[in-house]
C-alpha cells in the first residue's frame, strides 16, 4: 500500500500584550515630606494595572481577541533594590487576580517611597491548542514617586558611586570635586557652605579623614575654605575604601556649630583596586636547547590593547616553573625562578620527552600599613608609619 502523509501547517499565533494603568488612578506618585502626603495616596485609592493579551490567528481556526481568561501560571513579582519578590494573595500591599477574564490584575494598595522605585512584573503562560504550544508572557511596570517637596539640597561629585581602579593601567592618584546642588543651581563656596569628608572605619562608623592617627595616610583634604576636594592616593588605600562627603549647608547663616546627621545630605562611594586577568606569554627561550645547556633566559610578557604592560612586575608575582615532560599523566609543575627576565636552571630536561616550562601572574596585593601582633601601627624615628607590600 501507498501512503502519504498530510498535515495541518498553522501559521504561529500572533501574541499582543500591555501591562499599564487601567482607571483614572494615575501610575506616578508625588511626595510633600513637609506634609507627609502622596498624591495620589494608593492606600487610600489603589492603583489598577492590568495584564491585557490578545491573540491573532491568521488561518482563523482560533477566534481573535482577548485571552486573558485562558491565561495559566499567573504570577507577580515585586522587584525592590535590585531583590524579587514573588506576590501572594496574602500581601496586603497588593491585591491580585489570576483567573478569568481579568486575570493578570494587580491593586496597588501602598504607597511607593521617593528615590525607591518599585518594578512590579507580571508573568503568564498560554497554551496554543492548535500545535499545543506554550507562549510566555512577561510584562512589568515602573512605579515612580516624585518630589514635591522644596528643593533639598543634594550633594554632587565627579565620581561613580563605584569605581574599580586596575594599578597596571591607572595612575595612583585621584581627586573628588563636590557641589551642593540646588535643584538647577549650585551653592556658592562661602561661609554658609561646609564639606566634610569622611570614611568608613573598620568598626562600620564614619569619621572625618584625620580623625584617626595614622589610619588616613592615603587621602588629604583641599585646605581651601569649604574643603571641596579631596584627593585619594589609591596605591596605598589597600583592597578598597569606602568615603562620604558630607555638605554642612546654613543658607541664612554660616555652619558654624552644625551636626551631621541623617539627614544631612551626603554622598558615599567606594573605590576597589582589581587587576583583570591578563594571559601571560613569554619569548626569549630557544626552539631547542643545546647540551650543556644550564640556564635559558626567558622575558615575561603581557600585552592588552593599548600594547605591552611595562610595569608588571610591581604589582604581580611572576613565577616561573617547569616540569619534567612525560609520555602520559599529570605533569607536576615545580617553581624554579621568578621575574620579569631571570635565569632559570634546565635540570628539569631529561633525555627523551625534555621539560615543559611554564608562567604564572599573581596579585602581590596592595601596599598597607604595617602593624604588630597588637594591631598597633609600625613608625619610624620620625613618627611616620611604615608600609609593605
Amino acid at each position: 500500500m501507498k501512503t502519504k502523509r498530510f498535515d495541518f501547517d498553522f501559521k504561529p499565533l500572533r501574541i499582543l500584550t500591555s501591562f499599564g494603568v487601567k482607571g483614572s488612578v494615575p501610575g506616578r506618585q508625588v511626595y510633600d515630606s513637609n506634609l507627609g502626603e502622596w498624591t495620589p495616596d494608593y492606600t487610600i485609592t489603589p492603583l489598577v494595572l492590568q495584564l491585557s493579551v490578545s491573540r491573532q490567528d491568521k488561518d482563523e481556526v482560533l477566534a481573535n481577541g482577548s485571552i486573558n481568561n485562558l491565561l495559566t501560571n499567573v504570577r507577580f513579582y515585586e522587584i525592590k533594590n535590585g531583590t524579587k519578590t514573588q506576590i501572594t494573595a496574602s500581601n496586603a500591599d497588593y491585591t491580585i487576580e489570576t483567573s478569568g477574564n481579568n486575570a493578570g490584575r494587580i491593586l496597588v494598595n501602598t504607597n511607593v517611597a521617593y528615590l525607591f522605585p518599585v518594578t512590579l512584573l507580571v508573568e503568564a503562560d498560554y497554551l496554543d491548542t492548535r500545535l499545543n504550544q506554550t507562549h510566555h508572557i512577561s510584562e512589568s511596570f515602573l512605579l515612580v514617586c516624585d518630589n514635591g517637596s522644596p528643593v533639598q539640597p543634594e550633594v554632587e561629585l565627579d565620581i561613580d558611586d563605584h569605581t574599580v581602579w586596575n594599578p597596571l593601567k591607572e595612575s595612583d592618584s585621584v581627586t573628588i570635586t563636590a557641589k551642593l546642588r540646588l535643584g538647577a543651581a549650585v551653592a556658592a563656596y562661602d561661609s554658609h557652605l561646609l564639606f566634610r569628608w569622611q570614611k568608613l572605619r573598620s568598626n562600620g562608623t564614619w569619621s572625618d579623614v584625620g580623625a584617626v592617627e595614622f589610619e588616613d595616610y592615603d587621602c588629604s583634604v583641599s585646605n581651601e575654605g569649604q574643603q571641596m576636594s579631596l584627593t585619594v592616593n589609591r596605591r596605598l588605600m589597600g583592597p578598597d575604601l569606602k568615603l562620604r562627603c558630607v555638605a554642612l549647608y546654613n543658607p541664612d547663616g554660616t555652619t558654624s556649630g552644625m551636626t551631621v546627621s541623617d539627614a544631612t545630605p551626603q554622598r558615599s562611594f567606594d573605590i576597589v583596586r582589581r587587576i583583570p586577568k591578563y594571559e601571560p606569554d613569554y619569548g626569549g627561550v630557544p626552539t631547542n636547547i643545546p647540551p650543556g645547556c644550564i640556564y635559558i633566559y626567558p622575558e615575561a610578557r603581557v600585552e592588552d590593547s593599548d600594547g605591552v604592560i611595562s610595569n608588571l612586575d610591581q604589582e604581580m608575582h611572576i613565577l616561573w616553573k617547569a616540569a619534567s615532560n612525560q609520555q602520559s599523566g599529570a605533569l607536576s609543575f615545580t617553581e624554579i625562578g621568578h621575574g620579569m627576565a631571570p635565569a632559570l636552571p634546565t635540570k628539569k630536561i631529561v633525555n627523551e620527552y625534555g621539560m615543559v616550562l611554564g608562567l604564572d601572574l599573581v596579585d602581590a596585593g596592595p601596599e598597607a600599613a604595617w602593624l604588630d601582633s597588637d594591631n598597633a601601627y609600625i613608625i619610624d624615628s620620625d613618627g611616620a608609619i611604615l608600609l609593605i607590600k
